[in-house]
């Protein structure tokens, strides 16, 4: 898995609208990060087990310090990221 610096620098330097789907180690649930316009958005997207959440983040640093839905902190839980 790339590091977490280097995932910044890639979300801000591309500049199109790209989707990031994340897979952790201890569940089957699929996130996407999503970058649209000047914002960052956090989704949930397993909707058939709950609702799909989204999130909108002013920037990618502001989303990866927050407490994201189902409890994740990607500062924190970038290491439990399947490669």
């Amino acid at each position: 898995m790339i590091s977490i610096e280097r995932f910044i620098n890639l979300f801000n330097k591309i500049p199109f609208e790209p989707e990031f789907e994340i897979y952790f180690e201890d569940t089957n649930i699929t996130y996407m990060i999503i970058k649209y316009k000047k914002k960052a958005y956090f989704q949930r997207c397993a909707c058939e087990l709950e609702s799909c959440d989204v999130k909108e983040y002013e920037n990618i640093e502001k989303l990866l310090n927050s407490n994201l839905i189902d409890g994740i902190r990607l500062n924190k839980d970038w290491s439990k990221i399947k490669d």
